[in-house]
């Protein structure tokens, strides 16, 4: 109960502290080139923290934090936040509204342009942060400020006389399309059937794309064409640079129609639309880039093949690939840690060997079995396109293209059959699973 007196104290000084010490007059008010309140522009945006409360001579206590944008309207959020300690004694909940277009000077301040910039590695993933230092009456208040998606923050650390709070940032989901998403994955590939019809005579064309390289710049996609029942023709390579998506509006002669659910020969799609003069096209909203359909007088393009391009057993299929998963499962006032690697020995005649081997928090082995598994053929259960939902996960191994599955209260991302990324959440027990190494030869 001292720790909560002291930390509901702090919170009554810092507001009014922080307030004092930026109250100017609208011409001095902070300057930033930062996006303000980026932060609730995006519903589906999720992020937590854990935070440590300390008090010289009494045990540390730990909470968590988990907050989710669950709507943006018209410029105002409604930002679902839940509180629980360690300890299971307590859980708190509250929904707010964000007027993303009120921001105080206050929160101007802590990515001031004056700021010093310092990038914060929280494990899971970099953030650029404008660093902000409060002191005032024995109160110092060190707050890193995302400048990405403000006012995110990413680390804070108070301290007054013998108490001590630090926050840090667990977990982010950023929940926006990744506008690179169709040529993040090396292997997809998709199929558009071309049909013009002039003077009452049609023909038929097929244009076929595949990823055969991807990196964070760019990635090489092939085209190969055929004209009707003809053989398959190769139309060389094209290399597509992942620069900064245009924030710029539609060119006059473009017009927006109205978002549209389009069933083509591939499957259904969640598209956006778009008209130039007398053409209409359907594009992917999942999978930018990808042209679902195309109309206009004299020709239609349909999206007739989408392979996603997973194996769900690529990496037993070459000796030496490792994998690594860590696991945090908390339960009452328990926090167990434990990892699980994963090791391809050998692959011969179809059937791969590997190793299993668990650990424990402190790096001590638990649990190491060997186990076969026949992967002869490739697995297509997961490649073509059946309303799969895929994101761009990022893990302390880097940035995957992952397929999202719900079932029930956990939500599992995977790559090539890998989970990268697992979330489980029930009354009493919550349990996450990240990708944190991942070594493919």
């Amino acid at each position: 109960m001292k720790r909560v007196a002291i930390a509901c104290l702090l919170l009554l000084m810092t507001v009014p502290a922080v307030l004092a010490q930026d109250e100017k007059p609208e011409s001095e008010a902070p300057q930033t080139s930062v996006a303000l309140n980026r932060l609730y522009k995006q519903a589906g945006r999720a992020w937590g923290h854990r935070v440590i409360h300390w008090t010289r001579g009494e045990s540390p206590e730990v909470e968590t934090t988990k907050n989710n944008v669950t709507e943006f309207v018209d410029g105002v959020a409604e930002v679902n936040s839940e509180t629980r300690s360690s300890s299971g004694d307590y859980v708190g909940s509250t929904a707010t509204l964000v007027t993303v277009e009120d921001v105080s000077d206050e929160t101007k301040a802590l990515v001031a342009d004056s700021l010093p910039l310092e990038t914060l590695d929280m494990g899971f993933r970099a953030f650029e942060c404008r660093k902000h230092e409060f002191k005032a009456d024995g109160l110092q208040i060190t707050t890193w400020t995302s400048t990405e998606f403000h006012p995110l923050v990413v680390k804070q650390v108070t301290f007054r006389g013998e108490y001590t709070e630090i926050r840090k940032l667990t977990s982010f989901n950023s929940a926006e399309t990744d506008p690179w998403l169709l040529y993040r994955m090396v292997g997809r590939r998709w199929k558009i059937k071309m049909t013009t019809n002039f003077d009452d005579e049609e023909s038929v064309s097929y244009f076929e794309n595949e990823v055969v390289a991807s990196n964070d710049q760019s990635a090489k996609v092939k085209l190969t064409m055929a004209i009707g029942d003809e053989e398959s023709v190769d139309a060389g390579e094209s290399e597509v640079l992942f620069s900064p998506i245009s924030t710029e509006p539609l060119p006059p002669e473009f017009e927006a129609l109205p978002d549209e659910v389009k069933t083509c020969s591939a499957g259904e799609f969640d598209c956006t639309v778009l008209k130039n003069g007398e053409t209409v096209t359907w594009n992917s909203k999942r999978w930018p880039g990808l042209i679902v359909r195309q109309e206009d007088p004299t020709s239609t393009m349909e999206l007739i093949e989408f392979d996603l391009g997973h194996d769900f057993m690529k990496f037993y299929r070459t000796a030496g690939n490792t994998y690594t998963t860590k696991s945090t499962t908390k339960f009452q006032a328990m926090n167990i840690e434990s990892s699980v690697t994963y090791k391809v020995k050998k692959f011969e005649d179809g059937v791969s060997t590997y190793t299993m081997t668990s650990k424990d928090a402190n790096g001590r082995q638990t649990f190491k079995n060997e186990m076969s598994l026949d992967v002869s053929e490739p697995d297509e259960s997961l490649s073509p396109y059946v309303d799969q939902v895929e994101e761009l996960i990022e893990t302390p191994a880097g940035k995957f293209p992952a397929l999202r599955t719900q079932m029930e209260e956990t939500t599992t991302w995977m790559w090539h059959g890998i989970v990268v990324r697992m979330e489980m959440k029930m009354e009493d027990i919550e349990m996450t699973q990240e990708l944190t190494e991942l070594k493919m030869e």
